[in-house]
């Protein structure tokens, strides 16, 4: 089918082409400079006449070609900065050839916004079916879409446009984000292994969200510019921009626990975070907290324009087990952004093991019986608040002999103390090793008995073991008349210090530390420093290890190296370790398009394959590998956000929640000018936009394919000719007529345009040098 098209020129920056009145600045200098001739009659003035004529024309010509040459520089500057653009009514032209089209349809989250009742994606598609109708015999179609993992829908050229239109329909939307980079690479490996003779275009039908081609890294932005020569140096670029502007969003941005791990009738705090993305303010917007589409809470709160909110929920639970919870908004514009889902543990109690290093007879000298009675302590009514409030949590402790540990199954457990255990053989390692990968917990308590060396080379392991820390020395106060050392005012708002910070009555900086252990790690090790001594040793340590976290505390856990264990921050900050320790075997969250890896301890009852059951319904079994002491599965092609389960045992159900991309709710978008200015820029393209109400059948083509860049191409030529030519008029004339070839080289080779220029100017130099040295 072919169609007439009629051309018009505009302007991206029309109010730039007040420039061309400097046009007539050389016009103003030659009128102000010009000659003045005094006539004075004498005898040989004729002859002189004579000889002079024609080296007047000359010269004439010469300063007018001059002329002529500077205006131009100023004319052709103004009219690139105002950059120019073509607009032809119609669709796309097409010629008599046939032609081939390569289509990148962007099918991200931020595709499903609704403008005027229709989805941003039903547009690109009818944009696209529209070229497809309107092509011609023998015009062949290739088809690539945007997500988290771009896909080739045709990957070997169609020439049936109805096969092509029928794949189009059966695109399905995602809910991930749009990785642009990884689908223009794709394009540019599919433009270049067909080869034809005709026109080739490729067409790119997106929103062209800012999220999506704002590059901030280096590396990803550079090889996206490379994939965009590639396409660009075999076809031409063509975009299909969806508005959605002035499109309202809320969204729930991120939600957080107050710990993953709850025991059963224990209020917990649940902390949504929901943006509006529009630039009015929405008073009373609603916010609910939902589990299996019921309704457990519900908050109104005041969304400032483009403003964030906090909204925090309370809730607890009379059931064991694992709990997914749906954080839900009012319905926008973009509906699969207004849930956020996690996930909470509820246990009947914690079950903690405490490896005891040195034990003894006598009550409170064993290594780990301060810790077993700050975690099951005994409350009467002179306990203070914050006790009671820490040891609400069912909290089991159990205590072992170090010997014992080796045949302890450590999968019982949720969390292991090792108090002053002197030393860790390779088979015990492992075992902690399996343990904390699986998502346990690990609290490494030292002592006098404590052999660091040893400890540092088992549990460092050349920076990849459980804690990549070395143990150099014990430092200790030289006399007991010394002032003790003191732990210093948290400055970290972490799990384990935050009751303590601005809290000087909680009496942790006053507690007396007689002696620690020095540490020393490296800067990239992923260890953390959470608490310190006054004089700057750190005091307590964490790194995550698999799914699980360790916790390094250098002093002792008794009173042998000071006081701290009698000291009332003791009770409080050990439930906050465990707290926090056990906190590393929930994270079951994903984000739609990305894989998640799951441990579990092994045991004997877990089969090889496990049932996942998605949000839709759909269930697909998920393989285990063994590895030491736990079992891990990777999941992917989570593909929808929302709460899958995970059958592990007939009686044990997990949950992992998978949630959208908060990068897509933010629905700002290039601008036709912004455009020009990023890496679509660099290469040139033609923008289709719509022209009233019917996007299928009106659509105009602006065409900004480097115009203005051929223009700065030209203005540098010319100034380079305008130097040659004030120099040596005849030279000059030579190097405008090459002109042409100048442009096209400097265009299309630059490196040879850069090797001329240097060989001429070493040409220029030589011949310089000879003239002056005659």
């Amino acid at each position: 089918m072919h169609a007439f098209t009629t051309l018009a020129m505009g302007f991206l920056n029309p109010f730039l082409l007040w420039g061309l009145l400097f046009a007539g600045i050389p016009l103003l200098i030659q009128w102000l400079h010009r000659r003045k001739y005094t006539e004075r009659v004498w005898a040989a003035m004729r002859f002189l006449k004579r000889a002079t004529e024609s080296q007047t024309r000359r010269l004439r010509m010469e300063s007018l070609l001059l002329l002529c040459v500077r205006t131009a520089v100023l004319l052709l500057a103004a009219l690139a900065v105002a950059q120019p653009i073509l607009e032809s009514s119609g669709l796309l032209p097409s010629g008599e050839t046939a032609t081939h089209t390569l289509i990148v349809l962007d099918m991200s989250l931020s595709m499903q916004a609704r403008v005027d009742g229709i989805t941003v994606a039903e547009r690109a598609r009818q944009a696209v079916r529209s070229i497809v109708e309107d092509g011609s015999t023998g015009d062949s179609y290739q088809l690539v879409t945007v997500a988290a993992k771009p896909e080739v829908v045709i990957r070997q050229p169609s020439f049936s446009p109805d096969d092509v239109l029928t794949e189009i329909d059966r695109l399905v939307l995602k809910d991930s984000f749009g990785d642009v980079p990884a689908a223009l690479i794709e394009a540019a490996e599919l433009i270049e292994h067909f080869q034809t003779s005709g026109r080739q275009r490729t067409v790119i039908a997106s929103d062209f969200q800012r999220t999506n081609w704002e590059f901030d890294d280096s590396g990803i932005r550079e090889h996206t510019q490379q994939a965009l020569d590639r396409i660009a140096a075999r076809s031409e670029i063509i975009l299909i921009p969806l508005e959605t502007q002035d499109v309202s969003n809320v969204s729930v941005l991120d939600a957080e626990v107050e710990t993953p791990f709850t025991t059963i009738s224990t209020p917990i705090t649940i902390m949504a975070h929901v943006r509006n993305h529009g630039r009015e303010a929405l008073p009373g917007h609603r916010v609910q907290l939902v589990e299996n589409d019921r309704i457990l809470a519900t908050e109104n709160v005041d969304l400032p324009s483009s403003g964030e909110v906090s909204v925090p929920f309370v809730t607890q639970w009379s059931e064991a087990g694992s709990h997914a919870l749906e954080i839900r908004t009012g319905q926008d514009a973009l509906l699969p952004d207004n849930h956020h889902w996690l996930t909470v543990n509820v246990k009947h109690e914690l079950s903690v093991l405490l490896v005891n290093g040195r034990p003894a007879t006598e009550p409170l000298s064993g290594a780990s019986d301060f810790v077993e009675v700050a975690l099951r302590p005994s409350l009467t009514s002179e306990t203070d608040a914050l006790t009671r409030l820490r040891t609400s949590w069912d909290i089991a402790p159990t205590v072992i002999n170090e010997a014992a540990l080796i045949n302890t199954n450590l999968a019982d457990y949720d969390c292991v103390f090792l108090c002053n255990v002197p030393f860790l053989s390779d088979d015990e390692v492992k075992r902690l090793e399996g343990f904390v990968r699986a998502g346990g917990g690990l609290v490494i308590g030292l002592g006098e008995q404590v052999l660091l060396d040893q400890y540092s080379r088992q549990l460092s392991q050349n920076g990849d073991g459980l804690m990549p820390v070395q143990l150099t020395q014990v430092t200790e106060t030289p006399d007991e008349e010394s002032e003790p050392f003191h732990f210093a005012e948290p400055v970290i708002d972490h799990l384990i210090t935050r009751p303590f910070i601005g809290n000087p009555q909680s009496g942790l900086t006053t507690a007396n530390v007689y002696r620690f252990v020095e540490t020393r790690m490296a800067s990239d090790s992923g260890a953390r420093i959470i608490l310190s001594y006054a004089q700057g040793s750190p005091a307590i340590i964490e790194h995550a290890y698999g799914s699980g976290r360790v916790l390094l505390i250098t002093t002792s856990l008794d009173d042998r190296w000071g006081s701290w264990a009698l000291w009332p921050s003791f009770l409080p900050m050990m439930h906050q370790t465990v707290e926090y320790a056990v906190a590393g075997a929930s994270s079951r969250t994903a984000i739609v398009g990305h894989p998640i890896t799951l441990e579990f301890p092994n045991r004997d009852d877990l089969p090889q394959t496990l049932t996942l059951t998605a949000p839709d319904g759909r269930i697909r079994q998920v393989r285990t590998v063994t590895e030491q002491d736990s079992i891990s599965m990777t999941i992917d092609d989570l593909e929808q956000c929302g709460a899958y389960s995970l059958e592990v045992t007939p009686t044990d159900m997990e949950h992992l929640v998978v949630n959208v991309d908060p990068r897509e709710s933010d629905l700002r978008q290039y601008r036709e000018s912004d455009l020009s200015s990023s890496v679509l820029g660099s290469v040139g393209f033609r923008m289709l936009g719509a022209v009233g109400g019917d996007e299928s059948t009106a659509i105009v083509a602006r065409s900004t394919s480097g115009i203005w860049r051929w223009l700065l191409v030209v203005v540098l030529t010319l100034l380079l000719v305008e130097q040659v030519m004030a120099w040596n008029a005849r030279y000059g004339l030579m190097a405008l007529v090459s002109s042409p070839f100048l442009i096209t080289t400097l265009m299309w080779r630059p490196t040879v345009f850069a090797s001329m220029l240097l060989l001429a100017a070493i040409g220029f130099s030589v011949w310089s040098w000879r003239i002056r040295s005659t």
